[in-house]
């Protein structure tokens, strides 16, 4: 009975170890986020298919077994990160410039970790890959929007102004303290201020 009972608590163990694993490699597969596992000499040993997606392979399989060091524009971006997680044995957030199999930009945020052996030596990289390329193209878009308001601003010799009415701060563009003559990296503006800059007989408003 005893040899019944222990095969019967075995064969309960095993399923749930399979339960489990089934469980983790749906989590693994439909997670919306790319979800990879590489050698520490950047062979793919496996991911889901949208972190195939995102760097323009058609699922994953197609992707399996590549080399993730081509992903790299400047092998000076792979060292930079190898090193950092060598250092800190995990990465949160970590910003990644890659590029995809057509040879176009991806910006990446990795969250990885960093596997040992037995021996304390690097066994596997494992980790999550968002895809923020649309993000940061709409940052770069609006800094370089910005800039040349700046410079329009500089020909102009125009300055201008924003005024938070949520929460009543106020703003100068560097052209305004410029043609006030103040340091824009050391003004802090407000409407007090403002005000007096203002003629006395503007200041009332009209009736």
């Amino acid at each position: 009975s005893g040899q019944v009972a222990a095969a019967i608590v075995r064969k309960q163990s095993e399923e749930a170890l399979r339960a489990s694993e089934e469980r983790f490699r749906l989590l693994f597969e439909q997670n919306l986020a790319g979800v990879f596992r590489t050698l520490p000499d950047g062979w793919i040993i496996d991911c889901n298919d949208a972190f195939a997606r995102m760097l323009g392979y058609g699922s994953r399989t197609e992707i399996l077994g590549t080399d993730s060091t081509s992903f790299y524009f400047e092998q000076e971006d792979r060292d930079n990160y190898l090193s950092e997680l060598r250092a800190r044995g995990a990465l949160d957030n970590f910003v990644a410039r890659l590029r995809r199999k057509d040879g176009r930009e991806l910006w990446g945020m990795e969250t990885v970790n960093l596997i040992l052996n037995g021996q304390g030596e690097p066994e596997v990289i494992q980790g999550t890959l968002v895809d923020f390329t649309d993000r940061k193209h709409a940052e770069e878009a609006l800094h370089l929007s910005e800039s040349r308001l700046e410079e329009a601003q500089r020909l102009a010799h125009l300055g201008s102004w924003n005024w938070d009415l949520s929460s009543l701060s106020l703003s100068w563009s560097d052209e305004l303290c410029r043609i006030y003559g103040v340091d824009p990296a050391a003004h802090v503006a407000s409407f007090e201020d403002f005000l007096s800059r203002v003629h006395r007989d503007e200041r009332v408003p009209a009736r």
